[in-house]
């Protein structure tokens, strides 16, 4: 009895330190780096205006930037509108990022117990990847918020659930972070065909339909919204088609660290045009990378491997060929169930197609974050099976 009171209590200790520690560490080190906690970035005001206007004029609109018709997904504003309107103020946003991620922590902390029964090395590396790449908690970003959805959804995906119920939640989650990160598509849709898949096979008519409901009737209010605010019909976004200009335009960079900061006439003269609204430039855009990829493909696709490499291989190798061969050995575990195998095999092939959609995307180090908590994962798996390997090596000897 003693014995297993004393394990509960070093658990519950070993909880607490993960929860609490990783925030702290990242927080000191923007204090170090900058002498202070807090910086407000573009992002961060285009945010909080939305919040605040909201609040005070019941549109849910930006004012932090001059482009007319600039439409963000709903997900981050929402909640910060909410924190708005319990009176956070921006250092209170902070700490809540901060909760955020020191959750994220303890979540992968906890999936790397159910996985191996010894943890402790994924917030490890979790937190590493922050502080490698400066995602600083006083910085209010998206990635904050998708990163925590991410390892919510890994959580549940491992956590020892009724089938349905865990169906139920990962629709819930996955909702969520694609309409914090509408890049994370790829994630969502997997979740969505598993879940018909289960719903047909098990004749759970009802968890069927609420799984194509849901999405419909997020994707219906928000469009509803922007159609309110901008006279527009924009479903998630108004800047994609921008984004993908940038990334395909020949003037484009391989990678950047920060912003989009390179000279293009023809980006620049449409950006300057004021008649037009965001979407309508989204849109030209759009229309003329399409019309650049067709003509220049072998150029694109050099350029997009090239990114890939510099941007997994060369600056975040620890945090995608150590998790390759982690991913690898996990799947080949003894005495795993096949349809748990199936699961790892499905969530390291989708977390590979992550790394090249990013590639294909704008070449800024933070945009890495997607592939970070199945990789940590990952990686404490690798660390497993090393640590196992040498006990061995030890027992035999």
């Amino acid at each position: 009895m003693n014995r297993i009171t004393e394990k509960n209590s070093a658990r519950t200790l070993a909880n607490v330190a993960v929860f609490a520690f990783p925030p702290l560490l990242v927080l000191l080190y923007e204090y170090v780096r900058l002498g202070r906690i807090g910086n407000m970035t573009a992002d961060g005001q285009l945010y909080l205006s939305i919040a605040d206007n909201f609040l005070k004029t019941g549109h849910f609109i930006q004012t932090a930037r001059w482009f007319k018709g600039l439409v963000v997904p709903p997900v981050v504003p929402a909640v910060l509108t909410l924190l708005r309107f319990l009176h956070f103020s921006e250092e209170m946003i902070i700490a809540f990022q901060a909760l955020l991620f020191g959750l994220s922590c303890l979540l992968l902390f906890d999936t790397e117990y159910r996985l191996f029964g010894r943890c402790g090395l994924a917030p490890i590396v979790y937190t590493l990847a922050y502080l490698r790449c400066r995602l600083l908690l006083g910085n209010i970003l998206v990635e904050h918020y998708y990163l925590f959805f991410l390892c919510l959804l890994i959580w549940i995906l491992m956590k020892e659930l009724p089938l349905s119920r865990k169906t139920v939640w990962m629709n819930l989650v996955g909702v969520m972070l694609f309409l914090s990160r509408p890049a994370l598509i790829p994630v969502y849709l997997a979740i969505l065909i598993w879940t018909i898949h289960y719903s047909c096979k098990e004749k759970h008519i009802v968890i069927g339909i609420f799984a194509l409901f849901l999405p419909i009737l997020c994707l219906s209010l928000n469009l509803a919204v922007n159609y309110r605010e901008t006279g527009e019909i924009i479903p998630l976004e108004s800047y994609s088609g921008t984004d993908f200009y940038v990334t395909a335009c020949r003037n484009a960079p391989v990678t950047q660290n920060e912003g989009i900061l390179f000279f293009d006439e023809t980006r620049d003269r449409i950006f300057n045009d004021q008649e037009m609204t965001m979407s309508e430039k989204s849109a030209a855009l759009n229309q003329l990378a399409r019309s650049f990829i067709r003509h220049h493909p072998c150029e694109y696709l050099s350029k997009t491997f090239q990114r890939c490499y510099e941007l997994f291989l060369k600056a975040y190798w620890f945090m995608t060929v150590i998790p390759i061969a982690g991913g690898l050995l996990l799947c080949q575990m003894k005495g795993m169930k096949t349809k748990r195998r199936l699961v790892h095999k499905v969530l390291l092939t989708l977390n590979l197609f992550l790394a090249l959609m990013t590639s294909f995307g704008i070449p800024e180090v933070r945009y890495t974050a997607v592939i970070w908590p199945l990789a940590a994962v990952h990686t404490a798996a690798a660390g497993w099976f090393v640590f196992v390997r040498i006990r061995n090596l030890n027992t035999v000897t």
